[in-house]
């Protein structure tokens, strides 16, 4: 752990006796003195992390009410959002997205793609969580920018998670949902998608308000990518299966049953 906010500490000890009666985060000292520039790095994009943390229990949980705190999933996601945002005004050779979720996602096991976006599952047996819900806010932060994240942060319409997410897509982008942006992110992570990508589809560069979101080209990594061996018997929701078929040639056919409440994308590269 190199650190974490933990709203407890900002209760009064009266209403908790084990608050540290402090609006604080922690940091740990071992990785800063141990691990030389590589650790300032990762310490430095840990404060935005964990600042954006306290900034939605604040927001969201004192504002409001605790029903409007995230699902963890959302709650970690939107942290490495702000990762994804500040990495570059901290140091323009390491983006969090590109250097550790994105390849942590197609190279975690057999890849992190069979994972259900909404069960939080870090670093599990089968499934990253943190890299799941990091490459794909970093896929949304490239395809409808600073605005919808900022919208995001700010839409206590609904207390579902889900709801709210596919809200505040809509409010961005009116002909989407979050299904949309799923199919084109599994498309884009399935493939490892060349770039520069089709419109909707890949990790484009983006730059507005005073941030730089770097491109990610996900075939730069397909020497780590990792894929099943077999099919699973089942397809969790909110995640997706790449299935791929090399060099082939000439005419090609192949039929595919898609089970119900499934879509298929072919991506041909």
């Amino acid at each position: 752990m190199v650190g974490y906010f933990y709203a407890r500490n900002a209760f009064k000890a009266t209403s908790d006796a084990h608050s540290n009666e402090s609006v604080s985060l922690y940091l740990d000292a071992e990785t800063l003195y141990q691990g030389g520039p590589g650790a300032m790095k990762a310490m430095l994009l840990t404060m935005a992390h964990e600042g954006m943390h306290m900034q939605n229990w604040y927001r969201r949980g004192v504002q409001k009410d605790a029903s409007h705190m995230y699902d963890t999933w959302l709650e970690e996601a939107t942290a490495m959002m702000m990762e994804d945002f500040a990495s570059q005004s901290i140091d323009s050779t390491y983006n969090a997205i590109r250097d550790v979720r994105f390849p942590d996602y197609i190279g975690y096991k057999a890849g992190s793609y069979n994972c259900s976006l909404l069960t939080w599952d870090p670093f599990g047996a089968s499934c990253d969580s943190y890299s799941v819900s990091g490459s794909f806010g970093g896929f949304l932060d490239r395809q409808l920018g600073l605005g919808f994240y900022k919208h995001l942060l700010n839409n206590v319409s609904s207390t579902d998670s889900v709801a709210v997410l596919d809200s505040s897509i809509k409010v961005t982008v009116p002909t989407s949902s979050l299904g949309e942006q799923l199919r084109r992110f599994a498309a884009t992570s399935g493939a490892l998608m060349k770039a520069p990508s089709p419109t909707g589809f890949g990790f484009p560069a983006r730059a507005e308000g005073g941030f730089t979101l770097p491109v990610i080209d996900p075939q730069a990594m397909v020497a780590s990518r990792t894929l099943t061996q077999s099919v699973p018997s089942v397809l969790q929701p909110y995640g997706s299966l790449p299935v791929v078929r090399k060099a082939v040639n000439g005419t090609y056919g192949e039929t595919i049953k898609v089970p119900a409440n499934s879509t298929l994308s072919v991506v041909i590269q």
